[in-house]
């Protein structure tokens, strides 16, 4: 195999047909049309001929900016809760939302400190007028709700919804694990501590709500989750007004290095399967027997997250075109040929959450390009048999993009 960074072309590629127009993988000139072309931000409904499951209900934010539930085994087609804009086919791997009763805060499953629970007529990022109010009482001290854990060691999340309601600042606290602040005037993350090197992040959910979150390393053991209100930055301790306040709404704790999206649960711990999008070989099969094609995807990507973006392979595990990340700042291209490595690039500079890959191959060579992070050429030795087409995963189930395709076009090379 060679490696270099010029961005040409090989040779069997460079025909005008395969020259990209308006950077969306479409054929230049009088060139042939793609055989596969999915626009997965204008859509409602999976095209035929991709193949979808997941065994169990999840959640997506509509096209009216709330949360809801999609039934098992039905695609999420999420869109911005703020700005509203389409994002494309959301796919996550399996996670499970340890926290129980993730929205009934009264229930006596949450210990309520120096503080009392109301229901309000605001509404909630689902949509619905009752969000409940965290409100302060006069008492000094911290001013929280909490739930009991048990932990497993390793990587977990905590996230929840808030508005502020007369505090504009809340503490999130994973026992002696780890504390964030968050200023929800602002939108932005305030102190952080914990073991470790815990992270935090503060994102819009539209109406003036915010999804906080705290990462962090778990040692094993039973610890209290709290979410609770606070003066300033780092200051939790104080007198409350009697009046005072933080809106809740969807409480979340799942393993893993970053949030994914709202699992709620109702006095149990539930499970999100993961989703499994694939065009199977019975479809795939005959397009990619040609051995040469150019493979457009455009997706987002959070960096907080390793995946595939996308796999094409045989079935089995010894041919395949794959793009993904393992790293939290590269990007990265792989092939194997009658089970050998052919090309495995590791050097792509990860500088945005968006991602448009562009790979060109034939029988002998490929090219990937990640525009302005750069492309790669090389040479491929063996042969190559491909027929299967998997959105956002790997071959065996994990290792999801955890985020959203966009666009998929794939264009078959003039002979």
């Amino acid at each position: 195999m060679t490696d270099d960074s010029s961005g040409m072309l090989p040779a069997r590629l460079s025909h005008p047909e395969m020259q990209l127009a308006g950077g969306l993988g479409m054929p230049a000139g009088g060139g042939p049309k793609p055989v596969l072309d999915f626009d997965f931000t204008t859509i409602s409904t999976l095209d035929s001929r991709i193949s979808f499951s997941r065994a169990s209900s999840a959640t997506r934010v509509n096209a009216s900016g709330y949360i809801e539930t999609v039934a098992a085994n039905q695609p999420r087609f999420s869109h911005d809760p703020v700005t509203l804009r389409p994002l494309g086919l959301l796919v996550e791997d399996q996670r499970t939302n340890m926290l129980l009763h993730s929205q009934d805060f009264g229930s006596a499953i949450w210990t309520k400190t120096r503080c009392s629970l109301v229901t309000t007529g605001a509404m909630t990022p689902s949509g619905e007028p009752d969000a409940v109010k965290l409100v302060e009482n006069g008492t000094s001290g911290d001013h929280l709700i909490s739930q009991s854990v048990a932990f497993t060691a390793g990587s977990h999340t905590r996230s929840v919804y808030l508005k502020p309601a007369g505090r504009s600042w809340a503490k999130l606290a994973c026992g002696g694990m780890a504390t964030a602040y968050f200023d929800l005037s602002t939108g932005s993350v305030g102190s952080i501590s914990g073991t470790g090197t815990p992270s935090a992040q503060i994102q819009p959910a539209g109406n003036g709500w915010y999804r906080v979150s705290l990462s962090f390393t778990a040692t094993a053991g039973t610890v209290s989750v709290s979410t609770g209100c606070a003066v300033v930055n780092g200051s939790d301790l104080y007198s409350g007004d009697g009046s005072s306040g933080l809106l809740l709404w969807g409480d979340q704790l799942e393993a893993g290095g970053f949030a994914t999206s709202y699992i709620p649960t109702a006095g149990a711990a539930v499970t999100r399967m993961m989703d499994l999008p694939v065009i199977p070989s019975a479809v795939a099969g005959p397009i990619l027997a040609e051995g040469q094609g150019c493979i457009t995807i455009n997706s987002d990507f959070p960096r907080a997250a390793n995946g595939e973006i996308v796999c094409v392979d045989d079935g089995i595990g010894a041919n395949s075109l794959e793009i993904y990340r393992s790293s939290l700042t590269t990007l990265n291209f792989f092939a194997k040929a009658d089970s050998n490595v052919v090309a495995d690039i590791s050097s792509f500079p990860r500088t945005s959450d968006l991602i448009s890959v562009i790979i060109m191959y034939d029988w002998d060579n490929y090219t990937v390009n990640f525009g302005s992070m750069g492309s790669r050429s090389g040479s491929i030795s063996g042969t190559q048999s491909l027929n299967t087409i998997r959105f956002g995963q790997y071959r065996s189930p994990g290792f999801a993009i955890n985020g959203h395709i966009a666009k998929f076009v794939y264009s078959m090379a003039s002979a």
